[in-house]
C-alpha cells in the first residue's frame, strides 16, 4: 500500500512518497520513503509501489541501474525505456521471485514504479506497460486521491512544491494505505525533503511559502 507521484517542474521532476508499509496486517512507517537515487550525482529519480522487498532489491541495484544508464548515453527516452530500462528492472525483481504467473501465463512483477529522469517521467505497471507523464502522474493505492487532489488545484499560480506537498496531504489524510511522513526529492539535485503531518501543513498554510522553502534548501534548493 503506497502512493507516488511525480510532477515537471520546469526542467526537472519533483518526486514524492508517503512512508506506510504494509507486512501482512502490520503496518509501520519506513521513514526511508519510497524513493530511490540509483547513484549519486545522476538524475535519475525511481519510485516504487510494491513490498518492502521490491525497495530493497532495487535500492541493491545501483550497477544495474548505472550500466543501462551508459548503454542508453543517459538517454531515457520511450523507447530506451521500454527496451532497456524496463527490461533490466524486470529481470532484476523476476531474478530475485518477485513476479508471478498471471492466469494469461503472462509474467508479472508484484510492484508499480516511477522512472524520473532530468524533466521527464514514466509509470510502469507489473506487465510492463508504461505512461509517459504530462505534467503529473501518481501510482498505488493513493492513485485515484492524488489525482483528483492535484486536478482541483493544477490551474492555480502555486509553485510546482506546493501543489505536491497539497497533494500528498490528501493521499495521507484520506487513503488508510498511505501515512505520513510524505517524502520529496527532485532529479534537479540531491535534495530531500521530509515533512510531518505538521510540518506539510505549516507549509500550505503559509503565505510565504517560498521563504520557508528557502529556509528549508537555501535559494538554490527545491523551487
Amino acid at each position: 500500500m503506497s502512493c507516488v507521484i511525480a510532477l515537471r517542474d520546469g526542467e526537472s521532476i519533483l518526486m514524492a512518497s508517503d512512508s506506510m508499509v504494509t507486512l501482512g496486517d502490520i503496518k509501520y512507517t519506513n521513514t526511508k520513503g519510497k524513493i530511490i537515487r540509483p547513484f549519486i550525482d545522476e538524475n535519475l529519480l525511481i519510485g516504487i509501489c510494491g513490498g518492502s522487498r521490491d525497495n530493497t532489491i532495487l535500492s541493491a541495484a545501483s550497477e544495474d541501474f548505472k550500466r543501462c544508464m551508459d548503454e542508453i548515453n543517459n538517454d531515457v527516452s520511450y523507447d530506451n525505456m521500454v527496451n532497456h530500462m524496463i527490461p533490466m528492472i524486470y529481470d532484476k525483481l523476476n531474478s530475485n521471485k518477485r513476479a508471478y504467473v498471471s492466469k494469461e501465463n503472462d509474467t508479472i512483477i508484484k510492484c508499480q514504479y516511477v522512472v524520473a529522469h532530468k524533466n521527464n517521467a514514466y509509470k510502469v505497471f507489473g506487465d510492463g506497460s508504461c505512461d509517459q507523464i504530462g505534467d503529473f502522474l501518481a501510482i498505488g493505492c493513493g492513485m485515484e486521491l492524488a489525482m483528483g487532489a492535484y486536478s482541483a488545484i493544477k490551474d492555480y499560480n502555486l509553485i510546482p512544491l506546493y501543489k505536491v506537498i497539497k497533494t500528498m496531504i490528501a493521499v495521507c489524510d484520506n487513503s488508510s494505505g498511505c501515512d505520513y511522513p510524505i517524502n520529496i526529492m527532485t532529479t534537479k539535485d540531491n535534495s530531500i525533503l521530509q515533512l510531518t503531518k505538521a510540518e506539510a501543513l505549516q507549509l500550505v498554510n503559509t503565505v510565504k511559502i517560498t521563504n520557508i522553502v528557502d529556509q528549508l534548501f537555501g535559494s538554490d534548493g527545491l523551487e
